[in-house]
């Protein structure tokens, strides 16, 4: 079964967040922009669930590795 923690690989912006907590989510829809060294990418759902924790809002600035969303 695939992990529903997101992390993100380089640091960037967060642009545009597409869901909030509970909502529920099918495998490999967007739920949100990350935008770093100049790209914005689609970071999307590794799986199907209910989004448990968004770790950013819209506008953070953030590092690598720093959780982005978790779906249970």
């Amino acid at each position: 079964s695939k992990s529903g923690v997101v992390k993100s690989f380089i640091p960037g912006n967060i642009k545009k967040i597409f869901y909030n907590v509970n909502d529920r989510v099918n495998e490999n829809e967007i739920v949100l922009i990350h935008e770093a060294m100049k790209m914005e990418n689609e970071i999307r759902a590794p799986r199907s669930g209910v989004i448990k924790t968004i770790g950013v809002e819209e506008g953070d600035n953030i590092l690598a590795n720093h959780l982005l969303f978790e779906i249970e």
